[in-house]
């Protein structure tokens, strides 16, 4: 299959092929989620279909550990998992907003999104999300929470979430409404969660139980 890049996207230097392919597939194929984005998010999404945050004890929150699969492959591999850089967030940022729409980054984004993806990797050796699950909605949260990009974070934070465990081998099929849902959720939940750590936590690992109900 030959590989065309849109003009109109930027190819940022060392994105990787297979990470530009995957993207661009999961752009066509969730349309009508990304069309929903681009107008704003705005058509409603019933209160009553998204979750309610549940109450975790910080004691149940510190003992979060891979799902069995994870663990296994990452200790078959010694380079450890795949994980999102700065110019994958900048590409699909690119392809998350409409094809008229300049795709200049907003003045700043760079250190907004360095400061995201080293959120990915051991603080004093210590993994806050171990579970790719759970790493990759902890993605989408701070990239929707902290509105880096002044328009269609929320298609950016579905195209990292999902390339990230699918660049790890995790097939996740959701459809577009388990997208725009879980965009709701993840909005919902940052105001729910407020500025409390431990609450955080709770809200990203149960977002992680919930889109592992992807897999099909």
């Amino acid at each position: 299959m030959q590989f065309i890049l849109t003009p109109t996207v930027p190819y940022p230097m060392g994105l990787e092929r297979e990470t530009a392919e995957m993207a661009h597939t999961l752009r066509a194929k969730y349309d009508v989620f990304f069309r929903w984005v681009q107008e704003g998010e705005v058509s409603p999404v019933s209160e009553a279909s998204l979750p309610e945050l549940l109450e975790i004890s910080s004691g149940q929150m510190n003992t979060a550990k891979p799902a069995a699969d994870l663990g296994a492959r990452l200790e078959a591999s010694a380079n450890g998992p795949w994980l999102l850089e700065s110019w994958d967030i900048e590409y699909f940022y690119g392809l998350s907003r409409p094809a008229d729409v300049n795709c200049a980054c907003p003045y700043g984004w760079v250190e907004k999104v360095k400061r995201i993806v080293d959120q990915q990797y051991p603080i004093f050796g210590v993994e806050r999300f171990p579970d790719l699950f759970a790493k990759g909605v902890h993605m989408a949260w701070l990239l929707l929470k902290n509105q880096v990009f002044p328009e269609y974070n929320g298609g950016v934070a579905a195209l990292s979430l999902l390339v990230l465990l699918q660049r790890n081998d995790y097939s996740l099929e959701p459809s577009d409404g388990d997208l725009i849902k879980f965009t709701a959720a993840v909005r919902k939940f940052i105001q729910a969660s407020g500025a409390h750590d431990e609450a955080e936590d709770s809200a990203i690992r149960q977002l992680a139980g919930m889109i592992q109900s992807w897999k099909r």
